[in-house]
């Protein structure tokens, strides 16, 4: 990322030394992804609630009656569809909000794990709209990445769609990589 950024922000090349330069930000890279992870989590908690309550109308439901089930059996499923709908929601505003803090460990390496995620929360603060939209671009060229390589595949047979594949996620994820980090 180091590099990337440099090279984005117009300073001098650092070379190919700098790729390794980072290597002993490895484990604090691993610790920082756990604690994102967990982080989401956390914001996905009161969905996942929601889908364990939903369960209680068919725990509740008398079995002598049919027409009870079914009635409990479709109130279950109404809720169970809007804790998923609520569980998704928050997942992607907790995936927003620690978007950045990859970015923020690879410019400030002094910076700790939480101090990146809540300086990531702070970054991202009243421009999740505009981030969703980007990460929605994103998805559109995946789409168009699996397209190229099902068409090449097709026709070309395995080993070029492969090759296609890796030539297409590599330059994929060096715009992905280096759209979020001007963003």
């Amino acid at each position: 990322y180091h590099w990337m950024l440099s090279r984005l922000r117009g300073k001098e090349d650092p070379g190919l030394i700098a790729v390794f330069s980072r290597r002993k930000l490895f484990l604090k890279a691993i610790g920082l992804r756990l604690w994102v992870m967990l982080k989401v989590f956390i914001f996905m908690l009161p969905g996942v609630a929601l889908s364990v309550l939903s369960l209680v109308p068919l725990w509740t439901a008398d079995s002598s009656s049919s027409i009870s089930v079914l009635s409990s059996a479709n109130t279950a499923m109404s809720m169970a569809s809007f804790s998923s709908i609520v569980t998704l929601v928050l997942g992607v505003i907790g995936l927003l909000r620690t978007s950045l803090s990859e970015f923020i460990v690879a410019d400030q390496p002094e910076t700790g794990i939480r101090e990146a995620v809540k300086h990531s929360g702070d970054l991202t603060r009243g421009k999740k709209p505009v981030l969703f939209l980007l990460f929605i671009s994103f998805a559109i060229w995946y789409l168009g990445e699996v397209l190229a390589v099902s068409l090449f595949g097709s026709l070309l047979g395995s080993i070029p769609a492969l090759m296609v594949e890796m030539l297409c996620s590599l330059a994929l994820q060096v715009y992905v990589y280096t759209s979020v980090g001007a963003f």
